[in-house]
């Protein structure tokens, strides 16, 4: 699996997809779908996150990475 380099909390996907999101004060990571509009809820399964449909409460306040398997 290769990643990209961060993004910082305020810049969204260009691309739907899945994609690594990271808390930015507590660190913690999960793997998170961006429909092009807004994320989706987060998981650390990437499995789970890629069939999520529930859109997420936490739209910002986290940096993200590309995912490319």
């Amino acid at each position: 699996m290769k990643l990209t380099l961060w993004f910082g909390c305020s810049t969204v996907p260009v691309r739907p997809g899945l994609y690594e999101r990271q808390h930015k004060k507590l660190g913690f990571k999960v793997y998170a779908k961006w429909d092009g509009k807004q994320w989706l809820l987060g998981h650390p399964s990437m499995a789970v996150a890629e069939k999520a449909w529930i859109p997420s409460k936490q739209q910002t306040g986290y940096m993200w990475r590309g995912v490319m398997k």
